[in-house]
């Protein structure tokens, strides 16, 4: 089993607002199939990764009110993350963003969820993940619970 590092987010909203990022719920899922799948599709090209989810399980990840950000630029899909509640998973942003693009793409994020703490973790040996966890502001802790 993989190591995981949790962290602990103070949400200190508002941050500044990210015009390319749209938030798809229950309520709005079916209008973004297309660019949900194009996500997958972008994130699938990039990793190889058996735990990916789809289509499918976006389905009931909304079923449960679990909120997807996608993130998107003048190509496309860029990225995306999903929020369970004060849960906080699956952050991917395309190699071609820009500098700085995945900070504000947390930040926006942080805008609409409405909890003062984000939990999250990131595997241990994903050093990538573990840095913009830490920039972004994570305080490690032990454990979720």
């Amino acid at each position: 089993m993989e190591d995981k590092v949790w962290y602990k987010f103070i949400n200190q909203a508002p941050y500044n607002v990210d015009e390319n990022v749209i938030m798809v719920t229950n309520s709005n899922s079916a209008k973004y199939v297309q660019e949900i799948k194009q996500s997958i599709d972008s994130f699938n090209a990039e990793i190889e990764w058996k735990g990916m989810w789809s289509l499918e399980e976006a389905g009931i990840r909304f079923s449960k009110n679990e909120i997807l950000f996608l993130l998107r630029d003048e190509k496309g899909a860029l990225g995306h993350t999903w929020f369970d509640q004060d849960y906080w998973y699956n952050l991917y942003v395309h190699p071609r963003r820009k500098k700085g693009t995945a900070e504000r793409f947390t930040y926006h994020c942080f805008n609409f969820i409405p909890y003062k703490e984000i939990f999250c973790y990131g595997e241990s040996w994903n050093i990538k993940a573990i840095k913009h966890l830490e920039k972004v502001g994570g305080i490690k802790i032990s454990s979720y619970l």
